[in-house]
């Protein structure tokens, strides 16, 4: 009996390892200090209202931003925690601070977690504003679990009916997530380990894919090197130039005449667990569909996933969104390229081994037979003296 209570002990322990929760019900003004974006005198009022139950009293913080187009922080003092929010006209924004979760009101708003380690979760507690639910996304720093819901319950007073929307941290440092839906209730966040323990640095898994900070992996096929090639597009209202994978031309596999896509390889495959992370716009005067489709079979005319439409860096002030999708089975290459109406511009492209599942395991970029690259991954001659890396593996050319 008391090895078997030890057991559970030691099972209990490992679940709540350094977990730690912030309630977020029953906050007044005095729990929060304004960002520098704020204006000098932001409203700040205690007000009497009915939420939910007649007669229970919340606060209202209200303010005018200085500069619409950035985000204001609103921070959570002495705790890891700050509510953005991006004001896109002249009104003024409300935040309402009920007994049981915080209340933020409007469009679109981030949260952000700071001081983070590599392989945590985090886990946000949230319902919708309205009837029609929140929907949470991550934006930097982190994936979204594969098991979310794509919606959480609408409006909700008792918080065990809430939604958990779980992240997993991806290195060291903060993530953000937006919440693009009008608003949502939060009751809480927890930060705990995860599965994949979070000590972050070199224990965590690597970027088996990790565009645009390296090419690795990624073979551009086409007919017409103008249409599949890596370029740049405009963003932030045309004013940016980012580093993408430009698509003009609809996906085509090598069998046709003309072909234009692109495929990703690692050494041993792809497995179930996996998951692509991506990104991307357009850049077009006409509101057009742009989205991106992935194949395991190249010559399937069923995509496996085909994302969301992209933004249109023309007419949006916002970074690119980052999307994510959890592979359900293994594949021994993927196969890339344009779904829509419109040149299309890949931003972001990462694929990480087991993501959710934390699972600690290396991936290698599988490298072409006759490539030879340098140790800062830039292809070079043959005949280079040096340590180089071929066939995946660094040696020494004399």
């Amino acid at each position: 009996m008391k090895k078997i209570f030890t057991l559970i002990a030691m099972a209990v322990v490992a679940m709540g390892v350094n977990a730690q929760t912030y309630n977020l019900g029953g906050l007044t003004v005095s729990d929060f200090t304004l960002g520098d974006a704020f204006e000098v005198g932001a409203d700040w009022t205690d007000s009497d209202g009915g939420y939910g139950e007649a007669g229970k009293a919340y606060a209202t913080i209200s303010y005018t931003k200085k500069d619409k187009s950035n985000w204001s922080d609103l921070l959570l003092t002495g705790k890891p925690i700050v509510f953005q929010y991006k004001n896109s006209g002249a009104k003024a924004q409300f935040y309402r601070l009920l007994d049981n979760f915080f209340y933020a009101n409007g469009k679109p708003s981030r949260i952000k977690v700071t001081g983070l380690k590599a392989g945590q979760q985090v886990t946000f507690k949230a319902a919708g504003k309205n009837d029609d639910g929140c929907m949470f996304a991550a934006v930097d720093n982190c994936t979204a679990d594969a098991n979310n819901p794509s919606s959480a319950v609408g409006k909700q007073v008792n918080v065990e009916n809430f939604a958990d929307f779980k992240f997993i941290v991806t290195a060291d440092g903060d993530i953000t997530i937006e919440e693009n839906n009008a608003g949502y209730h939060l009751a809480s966040i927890t930060v705990s380990e995860g599965e994949g323990g979070g000590q972050g640095g070199d224990d965590q898994p690597a970027d088996a894919i990790n565009y645009p900070a390296s090419k690795d992996g990624i073979t551009l096929n086409t007919t017409d090197a103008s249409q599949v090639a890596f370029a740049t597009v405009k963003i932030h209202n045309n004013a940016d130039a980012v580093n993408c994978i430009k698509f003009g031309k609809s996906y085509k596999y090598a069998e046709s005449v003309e072909y234009y896509y692109a495929q990703i390889e690692i050494e041993g495959g792809f497995k179930s667990g996996d998951v692509i992370t991506i990104a991307g716009a357009y850049n077009n005067a006409d509101e057009k569909n742009a989205a991106v489709a992935f194949r395991s079979d190249p010559t399937s005319t069923e995509a496996l996933w085909t994302t969301e439409n992209f933004i249109n860096g023309k007419t949006s002030e916002s970074d690119p969104v980052e999307q994510t999708y959890t592979l359900t089975e293994a594949a021994e290459k993927l196969y890339f390229g344009r779904s829509g109406n419109t040149g299309t511009c890949v931003t972001l492209l990462k694929i990480t081994r087991g993501g959710a599942t934390g699972i600690n395991e290396m991936l290698n970029v599988k490298i072409n037979d006759d490539a030879v690259y340098n140790l800062a991954g830039q292809k070079v001659a043959k005949d280079f003296k040096g340590i180089v890396i071929k066939n995946g593996k660094k040696i020494l050319q004399k």
